[in-house]
């Protein structure tokens, strides 16, 4: 609703790419828990949902958070000061957008996943291996890095993003948070580049 995708409460209960469109009971989908989530707000299924919808109405009133915004960084620590503050001592935590929760359950998830997907979490050396990419196309096409990651809107420029969003995200499994940290944009910019790629 706050993206301007659905106008109103009754269409997001429809809109189909939301797990909303579950609780609300117009679709089934076996991997969601619905119960388990609706129980959350009330014994019932028609005061759950109810309740459910009241809950989204009143957040959707108080407009972007913080504590909800800017990656699972941000919404994993509770907030952008400490997130920052742990970017500038260098502190590591378990991050992926893909995850929503704390750094202890994205590593309990990371562990519990099968090897494949595993892999593209915590493949060694990922990052410098991406950061060498980046140089080798910047050498071989002949944009500066500093162009590349400078967020120069020239079409060079934004062809060669479009291709390292391809390989990293699509080929190598880095998360939309990864690669924007190393081609200089935000992660809504590389979800972006995505939808165009499809």
């Amino acid at each position: 609703m706050r993206a301007g995708e659905v106008g109103s409460p009754e269409e997001l209960d429809r809109y189909p790419w939301t797990g909303h469109i579950v609780l609300m009971g117009c679709k089934e989908s076996q991997w969601q828990d619905r119960d388990y989530v609706l129980k959350r707000f009330a014994k019932k299924e028609s005061a759950a949902r109810k309740t459910c919808r009241e809950h989204l109405e009143h957040e959707i009133c108080l407009g972007d958070q913080p504590s909800q915004t800017g990656g699972c960084l941000i919404r994993s620590t509770g907030n952008c000061s400490e997130a920052r503050s742990m970017r500038r001592r260098g502190a590591r935590a378990a991050i992926d957008e893909r995850i929503l929760g704390s750094s202890e359950f994205v590593r309990k998830i990371i562990q519990e996943a099968e090897e494949s997907v595993k892999a593209q979490f915590t493949r060694p050396g990922k990052y410098a291996e991406a950061d060498q990419a980046i140089v080798r196309r910047c050498s071989e096409t002949g944009i500066s890095l500093q162009a590349l990651q400078g967020g120069s809107r020239r079409r060079e420029c934004s062809n060669l993003r479009k291709e390292l969003v391809r390989q990293f995200v699509l080929m190598w499994g880095l998360s939309c948070v990864e690669t924007g940290e190393r081609l200089g944009i935000s992660s809504s910019a590389v979800s972006q580049i995505l939808k165009r790629l499809e």
